[in-house]
């Protein structure tokens, strides 16, 4: 367990926070998955052992950790389930950005394209820190950058002229 003051764990959380509960929006598009997302995120931070030597680094691990809690969420069975079964209703007060049907097209993306594009586009991360945030390389961000504007390019164009 991690030996932290509330001072500084409020000023880490609210430092993260948004960030935290973008990324988890655009997987899920519903408020209360987010704010669980969020919130375990947050627990693991407080429940883990490591030493980060940068705010940086903290940052990166927790948007991980982030990212990953919210691929087991859509993975589990019961939730495929619960979102094929009830159709879920989009509240999309929660993300202010200028073109709600631009982030739709986002968040059908499969998820190695909506990684990048989230934090590239949204979070406004460069391609050398998503490489460090994905543990993959620069090229790589790029190669799926490209593919995932190419792809919202069709779909986009398709949906235009149907």
């Amino acid at each position: 367990m991690r030996n932290i003051s509330d001072k500084d764990f409020e000023e880490i959380y609210y430092k993260h926070k948004q960030t935290l509960y973008n990324i988890a929006y655009s997987y899920f598009k519903n408020v209360s998955d987010s704010d669980d997302t969020v919130q375990d995120v947050f627990m693991k931070y407080l429940n883990s052992n490591n030493d980060f030597k940068s705010d940086d680094d903290l940052k990166y691990w927790l948007i991980r950790v982030c990212i990953n809690a919210c691929i087991n969420e859509i993975k589990s069975t019961y939730k495929k389930k619960v979102m094929l079964d009830n159709d879920i209703s989009l509240n999309n007060d929660s993300i202010k950005n200028e073109d709600d049907e631009i982030f739709s097209y986002v968040y059908n993306l499969p998820l190695q394209y909506k990684d990048v594009i989230v934090l590239y586009y949204y979070e406004s991360y460069s391609v050398d820190e998503i490489s460090k945030i994905l543990k993959i390389s620069q090229a790589n961000v790029k190669k799926r950058l490209e593919r995932g504007r190419n792809i919202l390019k069709t779909k986009i164009s398709e949906d235009k002229y149907e």
